[in-house]
């Protein structure tokens, strides 16, 4: 089978746990025997030497200098047409086209409309709850709004679509405004596996006091509620505990104050982005991992931290209680509540035996549901759906683009609009 991957976001240095989700993907599917060619933004990487992964270069990678409000909805709309100009200068010689998410979907309509190709979409985030995966943290409603309308088009013309969990799911139906066939849930997963601790160091790389390494992954970003970690770490002050966070992004500056303005910040570390060939040590290094977002699908960094055997904290919300069975492989702590989390903290620490027993049960778990060779088998039984469904059905009825309401979403973001509050 021959897969053209569409995916705004891809290695080496993802953005977002969308690229860090198509690449492992395209990794197993590649061992399972499917042929996968990959259309992503930005310019080829050196050192980048696979001839099936195909970055679109600078019509696709420039970021152009929009007023206000139009400068995200507009550069992602340039990324698109580099993709699309990108994936047609390739041989038309694809059985199907799977699009990651909605920031590639105009890309991933056009070549599968220009080619009468099956669209297969995986559905990573819920615009509808505020779940953007580049730009989180801004207050551009305008490409919010158009990117829901970007999704609702894609998802309609999708054959087969896959979220990444029951939560996002049952978004699915809501934002098509019908009942969808061929929808399926397929989690997202990881490559990292159990790895023995360094007892003599920390992850940052001097040696180990006596202290206790909590650590928090991801984009530093509102969603991911790295604020109630730092808040519940001031509520630590008599356990030998620091906080370590792996991650970059555009609240990183205000983070650092709030640690500052609560007297810890001496007790947190800031490593900015990490390549994932580290992250696998701070996971063995930390004694808990914590992921206190406020929305979160699938979180990978749970996926991770659960497959090397760790505890992790994480909120009661989104997909996060798919993945964590409460006092079973983890625990959930009401959303938005420092204190709640804080006062798990305390329980994990105070019981080592305890902690030791989540973490194994937390690594079996892990190992049978994200496993990525599953994952892909899984992935390629819906391809062959969506081939199948698609022949019987015949050449899909084409929905052109005006009917997105383009006009009103230009008239949007026109030079005149100074994006200021409204």
């Amino acid at each position: 089978m021959r897969v053209l991957m569409i995916s705004s976001d891809y290695p080496p240095r993802p953005r977002s746990g969308i690229g860090v989700h198509a690449a492992a993907l395209t990794r197993a599917l590649r061992r399972l025997g499917v042929s996968v060619t990959v259309i992503t933004a930005g310019s080829k990487p050196e050192g980048v030497r696979d001839d099936d992964d195909h970055y679109c270069g600078t019509l696709g990678s420039e970021i152009l200098s929009f007023p206000g409000e139009a400068s995200a909805t507009l550069s992602m709309l340039h990324r698109n047409v580099g993709m699309a100009a990108a994936a047609g200068k390739l041989p038309a010689s694809f059985d199907l086209v799977h699009c990651h998410d909605s920031r590639a979907v105009l890309a991933a309509r056009a070549v599968a409309d220009l080619w009468d190709l099956p669209l297969v979409m995986t559905k990573h985030y819920d615009r509808s709850a505020g779940g953007t995966h580049l730009d989180e943290g801004s207050s551009d409603r305008v490409m919010l709004d158009y990117e829901q309308r970007l999704e609702r088009w894609g998802l309609e013309r999708s054959t087969v679509i896959i979220a990444v969990s029951q939560s996002l799911a049952r978004g699915v139906h809501t934002s098509v405004g019908r009942a969808v066939e061929n929808l399926v849930v397929i989690p997202n997963g990881t490559e990292f596996h159990d790895a023995p601790r360094d007892g003599s160091t920390s992850s940052l790389g001097g040696p180990r006091a006596q202290q206790v390494e909590l650590l928090q992954v991801g984009r530093l970003v509102h969603q991911k509620g790295c604020d109630l970690s730092i808040a519940a770490l001031s509520l630590l002050r008599d356990l030998p505990v620091h906080l370590v966070v792996a991650g970059d992004g555009p609240a990183r500056p205000h983070l650092e104050g709030l640690a500052r303005s609560l007297g810890v910040r001496d007790r947190v570390t800031f490593l900015g982005y990490v390549a994932r060939s580290r992250l696998e040590t701070l996971y063995a290094n930390a004694q808990i991992a914590l992921v206190p977002s406020r929305f979160d699908p699938c979180p990978i960094a749970v996926c991770e931290a659960q497959a090397v055997g760790k505890v992790v904290i994480g909120a009661r919300i989104g997909g996060i209680p798919e993945q964590i069975d409460h006092l079973e492989t983890g625990i959930l702590t009401p959303p938005e509540d420092h204190i709640a989390l804080a006062g798990w903290i305390r329980w994990v620490l105070a019981d080592p035996d305890r902690a030791r027993t989540l973490g194994e049960r937390a690594g079996s778990h892990a190992r049978t549901a994200y496993s990525w060779d599953r994952i892909a088998e899984a992935t390629l039984q819906q391809y062959q759906v969506a081939r199948k469904t698609f022949a019987a059905a015949g050449k899909p009825r084409r929905r052109p683009v005006a009917d997105l309401d383009a006009v009103a979403a230009v008239d949007a973001v026109r030079p005149t609009d100074t994006g200021g509050d409204r």
